[in-house]
């Protein structure tokens, strides 16, 4: 059986380039964490419509968060099984251009594109979970403000 060559080379391109950030999904517990920030009761005070759609976006900055924070340690300690070092083996082997001496991708440009990255997803949670004054009068925000302890007389 033979396989075309352009689905060979989508096939290529979709395993280069997807492959890291996919191992790094599945070999995290980010998603767990994502949802476990929200509260799963009748009486949450954040719409399930709301929180459910920023989880991967969530799951997305918990994991390369951490990768960020960690760069550093790891360049140190001369470690290349992560995933800005796969991230970039990928990036670099398909051809992206980036500031290395002789043009080539560096770890230090996925690094730059992981943070772009993170910044894009925290704007698009933020979009997400943000509450309009009518649902944050619905989720009991004005009612968190008159039992703040300011306004309790001793």
């Amino acid at each position: 059986m033979s396989v075309s060559k352009s689905v060979q080379q989508k096939f290529s391109i979709f395993t280069v380039l997807d492959s890291p950030p996919y191992l790094r999904l599945k070999s995290g517990v980010a998603e767990a964490y994502a949802a476990g920030i929200f509260k799963a009761t009748e009486s949450q005070s954040l719409p399930l419509q709301k929180y459910i759609k920023a989880i991967p976006d969530l799951a997305f900055y918990i994991n390369v968060i951490n990768d960020i924070l960690s760069f550093h340690k790891e360049e140190i300690a001369g470690e290349t099984y992560n995933l800005i070092h796969l991230r970039t083996r990928s990036l670099s082997s398909s051809g992206v251009p980036g500031t290395g001496p002789n043009g080539e991708w560096t770890p230090y440009d996925t690094l730059r594109l992981l943070c772009d990255e993170v910044i894009e997803a925290t704007h698009r949670i933020d979009g997400l979970l943000r509450l309009d004054e009518c649902e944050r009068e619905k989720c009991g925000a004005r009612g968190s403000r008159v039992m703040s302890t300011r306004w309790i007389s001793r």
